[in-house]
């Protein structure tokens, strides 16, 4: 059976769905969650949880995990060594739901899909997800220092200008414009920028016309790279040298197009959120 959770960590556990009691769902957790998604390792080890025992093979992995089994990569599954591992509960990202949640419901394995899309519902997420297994205390403190952050951000930059910006995701394919629902869109906002192309244009990541760019005019352009690819920032320099379109915007005039790496920014929310805010900060109130 699978859990399909698509409004922010609403969650893992549902007891509503499972009609289990809260002492069933400490049960269920304590029985061993596979992990196939790496923000939701890293979230897991800052809440102190024990009860993993399968995870995906990533980067700046946590200690706590360090004897745990790996089971394949977000991208190739080792479906048979999660099997052997016989789960509880196997614990992925939204983005990978469609392809994935088949191979569990195929296997009658629960799954729980968890939607990351941007920092803030990840906050919202682990504070809902900190009482049903029992991490009331270290969810709050998490959640608690964003806040904390984001205050502070807003009392720094209350009597600045406000700058409009337009943010281009390259990938091997081209360039999108992400609008604020976005990881680095929320990113942007929480920041205490404007984009010019808001939540109302439908899907995190859209196509828009250069007729539409230039009479957007912003302030700003920000440009990063959705993955490690090669390629891609050479991609935006020659599309910026050659496309007059660019020439004829105050960002470009003025300077104001910054490229952003993605080994800070990635593509999806991290609990390491601090520098990318202020890496923002500084670009939108220099």
């Amino acid at each position: 059976m699978r859990k399909s959770i698509c409004s922010i960590f609403m969650l893992v556990f549902l007891l509503f769905v499972t009609g289990c009691t809260e002492q069933a769902t400490k049960e269920q957790a304590e029985a061993g969650i596979v992990v196939i998604c790496p923000e939701i390792v890293q979230i897991l080890d800052r809440l102190e949880v024990d009860e993993v025992i399968g995870i995906v093979d990533m980067e700046d992995l946590p200690a706590r995990y360090k004897e745990v089994a790996i089971i394949g990569t977000p991208e190739t599954l080792d479906i048979a060594a999660i099997e052997e591992l016989k789960p509880s509960l196997v614990l992925g990202g939204s983005e990978h739901e469609e392809t994935q949640a088949p191979l569990f419901v195929e296997r009658r394995m629960d799954s729980a899909f968890i939607n990351l899309s941007n920092t803030t519902e990840m906050m919202q997420s682990i504070r809902e997800l900190g009482p049903l297994i029992e991490r009331e205390e270290q969810a709050n403190e998490l959640v608690n220092e964003f806040q904390g952050t984001m205050q502070a951000l807003r009392n720094e930059v209350l009597d600045k200008e406000i700058a409009t910006v337009l943010i281009l995701v390259g990938n091997e394919d081209g360039y999108r414009v992400a609008n604020e629902t976005s990881y680095i869109g929320n990113l942007l906002k929480l920041a205490g920028g404007l984009n010019v192309f808001g939540s109302e244009h439908g899907e995190a990541y859209i196509e828009v016309s250069e007729e539409e760019m230039g009479q957007a005019n912003p302030d700003i352009i920000i440009r990063l790279a959705s993955s490690s690819a090669e390629g891609i920032q050479e991609m935006f320099d020659e599309e910026f040298a050659t496309n007059e379109m660019w020439g004829s915007l105050e960002a470009v005039a003025n300077e104001e197009v910054y490229d952003l790496t993605y080994q800070v920014f990635g593509s999806t929310p991290q609990l390491d959120y601090q520098e990318s805010i202020h890496q923002l900060k500084d670009i939108l109130y220099k």
